[in-house]
């Protein structure tokens, strides 16, 4: 079992219901649904569904090792998605390919190593735990340069791959920012607070995708 020290267990239930995902002898590891705090704020709250907060189960395995090459990047980063912030892995699996020594996204690349050895991951999102967490807006670029950097690095994912698509990205984020604070009723001083905190965080987000996917991985964010 892998477990972060401020996951908090939604269920009694949780080891388990991530354990008995091993009755099927294919399967090298099962991940938790997460669910945002509520005090954390509808943005993060929003990207932590977006990630791994789906209420449907799925199993990933490849039909053949070339299948993984045919998908587009970003679904090649969805087929091999893996959290060890809640996780269970096979022993047996464990010590034939352990983590490698990233310094991001590990929990990725090793799903994708299995999966590539013909394993099996699950999505069991009947096992959840509460998981977030507040960020500066510096700490959000550092964030989202080393997610993007990983991303790129294993899957060749750029979503903003040009200086012209800056703007729309932007744009585009303080929209998605202020229509999910909008719908989540908030004390009036942090509703003052977001009008110049939304365009930051924006900014952040977009700078840190973008010059994340455009610097090699041995490199550290600016």
């Amino acid at each position: 079992m892998l477990f972060s020290q401020d996951a908090l267990p939604l269920n009694n239930a949780l080891i388990e219901t991530l354990v008995r995902n091993f009755a099927d002898q294919k399967v090298a590891g099962a991940f938790a649904r997460h669910v945002g705090r509520p005090e954390h704020g509808p943005a993060i709250c929003h990207a932590v569904q977006q990630w791994s907060g789906s209420l449907q189960r799925h199993e990933a395995a490849l039909a053949h090792p070339d299948q993984l090459s045919e998908l587009s990047p970003l679904q090649r980063a969805a087929f091999c998605r893996f959290d060890n912030v809640c996780s269970a892995i096979r022993r047996t699996v464990w010590q034939q390919h352990p983590f490698a020594p990233r310094p991001f996204a590990e929990d990725l690349d090793w799903s994708r190593r299995v999966l590539l050895s013909g394993w099996k991951i699950v999505y069991e999102p009947t096992a959840a735990v509460e998981h977030s967490h507040t960020m500066g807006i510096w700490e959000s670029y550092r964030r989202c340069f080393q997610t993007h950097q990983a991303l790129t690095d294993l899957f060749d994912l750029r979503l903003i791959s040009h200086r012209r698509e800056l703007l729309p990205a932007f744009l585009k984020e303080v929209r998605e920012r202020r229509q999910l604070a909008r719908s989540t009723p908030r004390p009036v001083s942090q509703k003052f607070r977001e009008t110049w905190e939304i365009p930051l965080f924006s900014a952040a987000t977009v700078l840190g995708t973008y010059n994340g996917s455009r610097t090699p991985n041995r490199a550290k964010p600016l």
